[in-house]
């Protein structure tokens, strides 16, 4: 499992610009989430040049799979009992695309993202015990869920239980790193591959990203999701590329 978070002393004022942003919550709470969502950004270079934030990134979890590889069901559950056991060898590329062949998937999207919303209601109200509660509902129906993972992250962290945040931790890594892997984001030619609409709101969520705009077009025949976005004390906005193709057809 990767490595507990590591903050550098010039990230302070980045975190306390979002800890305003945010309003509301812990101070603790930020530290945990956005130091983390901050780590994420050191692979991303245009962050970098942005921010010239100082993060000490851990190694990545595993190299993505082939996005055009076909999955299927059995995927998913080997996946999720590697997971499960603690086994280091997980690829979560097969996880998620895997989940897309699952009857869990079709069935359970909209009460997935109800549960979310349930959990960040909680956790905006320090309801730590109610917020874990909630997310190992979630999770139950959907594996791959960052959302779901990071809520289940930061309640574990803000009820004393290190172990269990730092599992949480591991496995939301390993999602967003199979997701950034999909493509480049920044680049509507090489757009991120999304398997559900949750999971592009988690990822956003996570990245501590300020949805200023959302478009649905076309690119080349299949459906894309432009989303403008902004950094908390950027001045700019950037956009971000999200190929729905793999759920358009599925929700």
């Amino acid at each position: 499992m990767i490595s507990e978070i590591s903050v550098a002393g010039e990230t302070r004022e980045y975190l306390r610009g979002l800890a305003q942003y945010l309003g509301g919550r812990r101070l603790a709470l930020v530290l945990v989430s956005t130091a983390f969502a901050a780590q994420l950004h050191a692979a991303d270079p245009v962050f970098n040049e942005a921010a010239g934030q100082g993060l000490v990134p851990a190694a990545p979890v595993d190299s993505a799979a082939p996005i055009d590889q076909v999955y299927l069901p059995s995927d998913y559950e080997e996946q999720r009992q590697r997971i499960l056991q603690g086994s280091e060898e997980v690829d979560f590329t097969a996880l998620r695309l895997g989940f897309l062949q699952t009857p869990k998937y079709a069935s359970n999207s909209r009460k997935s993202m109800k549960l979310n919303r349930a959990l960040f209601r909680a956790m905006d109200q320090n309801l730590f015990s109610d917020c874990e509660n909630l997310a190992q509902q979630a999770l139950a129906l959907d594996y791959t869920s960052i959302q779901s993972h990071y809520g289940a992250m930061v309640c574990a962290f803000q009820l004393g239980d290190d172990e269990r945040g730092q599992y949480h931790q591991w496995i939301v890594r390993g999602l967003v790193e199979s997701l950034q892997a999909s493509g480049s984001g920044f680049d509507p030619n090489r757009p991120y591959q999304a398997i559900n609409a949750n999971e592009v709101d988690g990822f956003l969520r996570l990245m501590g990203y300020e949805v200023k705009q959302r478009v649905s077009t076309q690119k080349d025949g299949k459906p894309l999701q432009v989303v403008t976005v902004k950094e908390v004390q950027a001045v700019k906005t950037q956009q971000l590329f999200f190929d729905t193709s793999l759920y358009e057809e599925g929700e």
